[in-house]
């Protein structure tokens, strides 16, 4: 009896000791995984996702082509009275290279004076085409859904345009009214260096390190970086540090010369995409917590079909 009650009690020690040891590998191996610096986003590209190469052509025979094509733009706007003027010089000179475009505005809860700015710029011009929604941060209190709703209806506003559902050689743009300082038609046009079979859409990159974590998806970036950073544990076991291993480790300069990045989702400040891959294709900035608005609308785009990249040279600040 007395043996049979110690086999017991030694069993059962053992038993406690195997699952201690079990929980502590578990743990080690979640501290190495979270303590591990992962790599910078673009300095690993899938080896089955095949790059498309650019094409030598000159900028005139580029030019003449979009000649051919419409652009429509779409811009959310609040207090960037300042930014406006080089803004507008900016994306004018990017609109002049297409047959015909159109440039849409919405502007929301500003307290400079960006609406009496974009009225007038629309008064002596009139494909700019102004909406303003008063004040939606009494109505959407998150950010995020605040824009959304501005990219939504915009691109709605598009979408229901004549001459957008005519053409079948259109473009739909997004942009930001204040980091897009060095926007110009060189960095812009190295976009169509690429044949148009071969992307759906082309993101903006900045002189000044890749800022745009939250809007980015690949296969190493594959959550929403600030949700992440947010988690009581990871910040546990990163030890403090989730802000520079979930976003500071990726906010680095991406070379010029650097090839296409592939993407699920990425924005940078602008970008633009071929009309027949965003159909279907909404906005959100919530999904159970804040999100970025562009994630929902690019994971459409690929589920259309249309390959995002990072282009590199399509600097924009």
């Amino acid at each position: 009896m007395r043996v049979t009650r110690l086999a017991k009690h030694n069993c059962g020690r053992f038993i406690k000791r195997a699952i201690g040891m079990s929980v502590l590998v578990c743990l080690l191996g979640i501290l190495h995984q979270y303590s591990t610096r992962p790599p910078t986003f673009w300095s690993i590209q899938p080896k089955d996702n095949v790059i498309p190469l650019p094409y030598k052509v000159s900028m005139d025979v580029k030019m003449t082509v979009l000649k051919n094509y419409l652009l429509m733009v779409a811009v959310c706007a609040r207090n960037v009275e300042q930014n406006l003027p080089l803004f507008r010089k900016n994306i004018e000179n990017i609109t002049s290279l297409f047959g015909q475009y159109r440039i849409f505005i919405g502007e929301s809860d500003s307290s400079d004076r960006t609406l009496t700015y974009l009225h007038q710029w629309s008064q002596v011009n009139n494909r700019v085409i102004v909406k303003t929604y008063g004040n939606l941060s009494h109505i959407h209190l998150l950010r995020s859904d605040r824009i959304a709703y501005c990219r939504n209806d915009l691109l709605n506003e598009i979408q229901q345009t004549h001459l957008f559902q005519k053409s079948q050689n259109a473009f739909y743009m997004v942009a930001d009214a204040d980091i897009n300082a060095q926007l110009n038609q060189l960095n812009f046009l190295s976009n169509f260096d690429y044949v148009f079979t071969e992307w759906g859409a082309m993101t903006a990159n900045q002189h000044s390190g890749y800022y745009d974590i939250w809007a980015l998806r690949n296969d190493v970036v594959n959550y929403d970086c600030w949700h992440v950073e947010d988690n009581i544990f990871i910040q546990l076991f990163t030890l403090n540090q989730a802000v520079e291993f979930y976003v500071g480790v990726h906010q680095k300069t991406i070379p010029s010369n650097h090839s296409l990045i592939s993407v699920k989702s990425a924005f940078g400040g602008a970008a633009i995409y071929q009309k027949k891959y965003i159909n279907g294709c909404k906005y959100s900035g919530y999904d159970s917590h804040k999100i970025c608005e562009h994630v929902s609308f690019n994971l459409c785009v690929t589920r259309n079909g249309g390959r995002i990249f990072i282009n590199p040279k399509f600097l924009i600040d």
